[in-house]
């Protein structure tokens, strides 16, 4: 596997927006007569030629990758003029963005409740990110990014405009998290599974601990709509998905970016 679809495929899983910039035709000298590469808004992967025209190649694709939705274009680079090369040739380029606007969930906790989730959510083509420290609970789960670790360690690499769902299976942990994440004024949704007497008492807690009204009222609990009713996991986690189908489109989601398919929290 080439470079650039080794990128292509690893952006793929990561849910990355990247362009791919193929070489189409060149004309005259020119660096190369072929070549790709996959530009993303923080790296890129292979060549097409190097100098002053892979570094326009590169401006052009992170001003695609501005754009919410797909797409491509074509343009011609005569290098002695458009990029200072004194070859004296012309390479013409087709772009193709791939922004991946799913919509970006991340569940602390692999339970029967975060599960089921998971395995509506990918009948929505979101991606789903899960987060804990039992092993035995990650191995069936239907998540496109698997973090096998202590929760609050992996608090720290929550992307920007992230959905999030606090499940685990201790009160706890539970509390630790939302320590760790109301500060965070850039995320789409911070929820938290639970009763309102839950809440009520962590909220009691986090005030004590020195948060303020802005920050607590960032936080959902109970999550899921309460018309949906049920206890089983099942019938909770369709009331969850429900909630979040009222509050986001899933094909029309902000990107993120995505640094790993799987590591290990320390």
């Amino acid at each position: 596997m080439n470079p650039w679809q080794r990128a292509l495929h690893e952006c793929s899983i990561e849910n990355t927006p990247c362009v791919l910039a193929t070489i189409v035709e060149t004309s005259g000298s020119t660096p190369r007569a072929s070549g790709k590469m996959v530009v993303t808004a923080t790296h890129t992967y292979d060549t097409i030629g190097g100098g002053q025209l892979e570094f326009l190649v590169m401006e052009t694709a992170r001003r695609m990758l501005e754009e919410p939705a797909d797409g491509q274009k074509i343009e011609k680079y005569p290098l002695a003029a458009a990029a200072m090369q004194c070859c004296g040739g012309a390479v013409t380029v087709l772009y193709e963005s791939f922004n991946l606007s799913r919509l970006s969930v991340t569940l602390f906790g692999a339970g029967h409740v975060a599960a089921n989730v998971c395995t509506l959510l990918r009948e929505l083509d979101a991606f789903t990110t899960v987060v804990d420290a039992r092993d035995e609970l990650l191995d069936g789960i239907a998540a496109d990014r698997i973090v096998s670790g202590e929760a609050v360690s992996a608090c720290d690499d929550i992307p920007s405009g992230e959905v999030l769902l606090v499940m685990t299976h201790d009160h706890l942990i539970d509390y630790q998290i939302m320590s760790a994440l109301l500060h965070r004024d850039d995320l789409a949704m911070l929820g938290l599974i639970g009763s309102k007497t839950k809440w009520q008492n962590f909220r009691r807690r986090l005030e004590r601990d020195g948060f303020s009204e802005v920050e607590l009222d960032r936080v959902t609990c109970p999550i899921g709509l309460p018309e949906i009713p049920g206890k089983l996991p099942m019938a909770v986690a369709v009331s969850v998905v429900a909630q979040l189908l009222q509050t986001f489109d899933p094909e029309n989601a902000v990107p993120k970016q995505r640094t790993r398919a799987r590591h290990d929290a320390q």
